[in-house]
């Protein structure tokens, strides 16, 4: 056996590795191909803008996809050979893919706003992952709990779908498509253990293998050739769908959203699930050939395999993308974002797109992916139509990156190239007519008469904008969609009938055209002013608008009032009621006498008069006082008290006699202090105190020109303290008093002075300082003439004033 390099074997492993696409089955960049038939493939709600579209096996429709998600090209050249090497560049889990997606018959029209298509598919799936420590093994020798394991789906996919535009932004699709497999394998191999040590090798693991084909697999020996028919004989039956919606927000800005592969297949034909495991240690490490290692090896492995059906899904793949249009969508830009689904796990992809649409027959689309973090994942695509044949190329993760050449010793001088997948699409149809819709109105140009349409607005078939009412305003200018034929020559530019006076009917029924807008509101249906109660003045004009029939109203439509009583005079009892009265008569328009005294309440001073006073009022309506004394007649058992007793008599109307001495309070100088009548009421002073008070008169005497009291007025003082102890009724005023000898204000202080001294010698012998007051007047009230010495001497005194009777005290220096 002819011996290979170490570096070419690495450089074919990796290979392997670097051309297996990782879950491609769709090129992003076709998304946004509006011209592109096959793109319904990515979405079901997408139409293509040809009528008609037929495609034919293999030419009318070829995908393939290689790839994985560890090494570039680049990456495989630049190894020298080292497995070392080699293994630092995987991924913890290693997932590899191909696959391939050709047509075999594809069809589709359109009816008004749906369109129909009948595809049939082959497909071929490939999907492989492998722990990076089972690979890492080669280097090291040993790899504990690894695993490895691939899928194989040969399939062929026959589909019926359908997508319908609701409205003018909606469209919603659905394909369903109807699997029939023609062979499977799955191979899951967990627990893997290896270990190479001293020339010896020991290798445990343990798995399971799933198959279905036309070819009867028995174990590990080599199957026969099946017969023709065998190959003709489905080995699975599947179904699945394919969901798309997109919708167009505003004019130019499309939101798009599909869920494909959404399904399974059974396999029943030659169906068998294998169950093995293998367990061997110190195998020679220098054992070669299958032969060899098989007769070391087929006593440490065991193999337990059933005969029964089984069930794989598909990988459903969630398209989510937005498009925005500028130019009148000459040029688009669009971002996809694409989530595939395996085995329990999301792999993600977004890919931005500029997408150029300068003519109807042609389109060119540039896509940028990121995907792996690698940097150079372009894609573009092109779309022709010449004629009935339209033709495309489109290709994601396009090498760009291109570096000087790596020369192999195996291989020779090879490009590097920085990508680790390939997936491009490409075929011809034939297409039949056009969905060339200049105006987007869903009406195609050759058949638009108003190919201008704006964008949104619902057309006719012939592609002008409905006009439902037939007033020649089209509805989506037509603020009055329902306008009637009577008012069609009487229309305003929104399509509404006109209303001149703006009285809320329209001219075309209006009897009243030149309303006021007074009367707004307030017309009737032939758009005249109401008159509610007939009173020939219009509502708008009448403030009583509920007068009864035949009542006589005025200018503004109340009835007439002629004494202005607020009481029509239809209602008036008594039409002659004075201004005065205005707001006090009753509902029969007479002045009201609320207290029933015989005055009207307008005149009425004392408009509450009670009952027992109603027939003893004045001309005021208040119940008369004859003595004026405060109490009426009728309450009055005094009915003569004299006006000198006015304020002073109690509620009967009866003078009071408050201290109860027999003398009336009137008559009384002191009123609540019971006295005698010859001395007017007032308490009258005993004999004995009389004498004191006249002793007195003689005793009081002050240091010259002072407010000092001499010694020998003490005894004298002392005995009016008592007199005044034992007369508690007694109030006295202490006046002071001079000549007009010496300046006026001299005098002024010094009898103020003295008069207070004389206060204070009584308060410290304990009279009460409120009875007393203490008040000079200097020369201002002699009793005799300044002449003589003798007058000024008579002059210069105290005064004692008791309230009820004063008692002259004159004193002499």
């Amino acid at each position: 056996m002819k011996t290979i390099s170490k570096r070419y074997a690495i450089s074919i492993i990796s290979f392997t590795f670097a051309t297996i696409c990782l879950f491609s089955q769709q090129v992003n960049t076709m998304y946004f191909m509006d011209n592109n038939p096959y793109r319904n493939k990515l979405n079901a709600s997408f139409q293509p803008l040809s009528n008609v579209y037929i495609g034919f096996p293999i030419v009318g429709y070829s995908q393939y996809g290689l790839g994985n998600n560890a090494l570039s090209l680049t990456d495989i050249f630049n190894l020298d050979g080292s497995i070392k090497d080699f293994v630092s560049m995987l991924k913890k889990s290693n997932q590899l893919r191909t696959d391939i997606d050709l047509n075999l018959f594809s069809l589709g029209f359109r009816t008004g706003k749906s369109y129909w298509n009948l595809t049939a598919n082959q497909r071929f799936d490939f999907q492989a992952s492998a722990s990076k420590s089972l690979i890492d093994a080669a280097t090291n020798g040993t790899t504990d709990k690894s695993y490895a394991g691939f899928d194989l789906n040969i399939f062929t996919e026959a589909g019926l779908g359908y997508s319908r535009k609701f409205g003018e932004k909606f469209q919603a699709g659905l394909k369903l498509k109807m699997l029939v497999g023609e062979a499977n394998m799955s191979l899951q191999s967990n627990s893997f253990y290896f270990k190479n040590a001293s020339n010896k090798i020991d290798l445990n693991n343990e798995g399971f293998l799933r198959t279905s084909s036309p070819l009867k697999i028995n174990g590990l020996e080599v199957p026969d050739i099946p017969a023709l028919s065998d190959f003709v004989k489905p080995s699975g039956i599947g179904a699945a769908v394919d969901l798309g919606v997109s919708y167009e927000v505003i004019k130019n800005l499309n939101l798009s959203a599909a869920l494909n592969d959404l399904g399974s297949i059974k396999w029943t034909n030659n169906a068998k699930t294998y169950i093995y495991s293998f367990s061997a240690n110190q195998l020679p490490a220098d054992a070669q050939g299958l032969d060899s290692v098989a007769n070391y090896s087929s006593n440490f492995y065991t193999l337990d395999s059933t005969q029964v059906a089984y069930s794989n899904s598909l990988m459903p793949k969630l398209n989510i993308g937005v498009e925005y249009g500028f130019f009148e969508n000459k040029i688009s830009l669009g971002l996809l974002s694409r989530s595939s689904f395996y085995k329990k796990s999301i792999y993600n992809e977004l890919t931005a797109s500029l997408n150029l649409k300068p003519l109807s027959w042609f389109d060119l689309s540039g896509s940028y992916s990121f995907l792996n973090g690698r940097s150079s994942n372009i894609g573009a695509g092109m779309g022709l139509r010449l004629g009935m044949l339209y033709m495309f190329a489109t290709a994601d993760y396009i090498p760009l990156n291109f570096k000087d050449k790596i020369s192999s010793p195996d291989l020779g001088n090879i490009p590097a190239i920085n990508t680790s997948s390939v997936n491009l699409a490409l075929g011809f149809s034939f297409v039949f007519g056009n969905k060339q819709d200049k105006d987007k109105d869903g009406v195609s140009n050759g058949r638009d008469k108003c190919p201008d349409t704006p964008h949104g607005v619902i057309v006719d078939k012939k592609g002008c904008p409905l006009d439902t009412d037939g007033d020649g305003i089209p509805d989506y200018l037509d603020k009055c969609p329902d306008t009637p034929k009577e008012a069609y020559n009487n229309i305003d530019a929104d399509g509404c009938p006109i209303d001149s006076d703006g009285d809320g009917v329209f001219d075309y029924a209006d009897k009243c055209p030149e309303t006021v807008p007074a009367a707004y509101g307030k017309v009737d249906e032939n758009g005249c002013p109401l008159d509610t109660d007939k009173d020939s003045i219009a509502d708008y004009l009448d403030k009583c608008a509920d007068t009864p029939a035949g009542v006589a109203v005025d200018s503004l439509g109340c009835p007439l009032d002629e004494d202005k009583d607020n009481v029509p005079d239809y209602l008036d009892k008594c039409p002659g009621t004075p201004l005065a009265a205005l707001g006090l008569v009753d509902e029969n328009g007479c002045p009201l006498d609320s207290d029933a005294d015989g005055v009207a309440d307008y005149l009425d001073l004392c408009p509450n008069t009670i009952a027992e006073a109603r027939a003893n009022v004045d001309k005021n309506g208040c119940p008369k006082d004859t003595d004026q004394d405060g109490v009426a007649d009728y309450l009055d058992k005094c009915p003569d008290t004299p006006i000198e007793a006015k304020g002073t008599v109690d509620e009967k109307g009866c003078p009071r006699d408050t201290d109860g001495d027999g003398v009336l309070d009137y008559l009384d100088n002191c009123p609540r202090l019971a006295g005698v009548a010859s001395n007017r009421g007032c308490p009258e002073i005993k004999k004995e105190i009389r004498q004191l008070f006249q002793k007195a008169l003689q005793g009081i005497q002050f240091e010259t020109g002072k407010s000092t009291i001499k010694p020998v007025s003490f005894k004298i003082l002392n005995d009016v303290a008592k007199v005044l102890s034992e007369n508690p009724t007694y109030l006295i005023e202490i006046q002071g008093h001079t000549d007009n000898v010496g300046k006026k204000d001299a005098n002024q202080i010094l009898s103020d002075n003295r008069a207070k001294a004389v206060r204070e010698y009584l308060i410290n012998k304990g009279i009460d300082a409120k009875r007393m007051t203490a008040n000079g007047y200097g020369d201002t009230r002699p009793v005799l003439p300044n002449t003589t010495k003798a007058n000024k001497a008579k002059n210069r005194r105290v005064e004692f004033v008791v309230s009820f009777e004063e008692v002259k005290i004159v004193t002499e220096e």
